[in-house]
């Protein structure tokens, strides 16, 4: 309206969300739709990183995604998919 913008602000750094032990033992359900998310995780000689994380208790599918950028500045990218189900 009246040809303004609003944008929204830059973030230097963001952290996530991410559950403790105390927080899985809580009965209040988990229902974060974001896992994981590190801006830099560096990988080792081989290209391999391996990261954990705590699931939600949504039972649904949800999709991995990682993308990267090498020292020579090569991008890369990989999905994965994976269930939460209850036991």
């Amino acid at each position: 309206m009246n040809n303004l913008w609003r944008t929204k602000g830059y973030y230097a750094h963001r952290e996530f969300y991410e559950p403790d032990e105390l927080d899985i033992l809580s009965a209040i359900p988990d229902a974060r739709n974001t896992l994981y998310w590190n801006p830099s995780v560096v990988t080792d000689e081989k290209g391999e990183a391996t990261l954990s994380f705590y699931c939600s208790d949504i039972y649904t599918k949800f999709i991995g995604q990682a993308e990267g950028v090498d020292g020579a500045g090569l991008l890369g990218t990989q999905k994965c998919e994976f269930r939460v189900t209850r036991r």
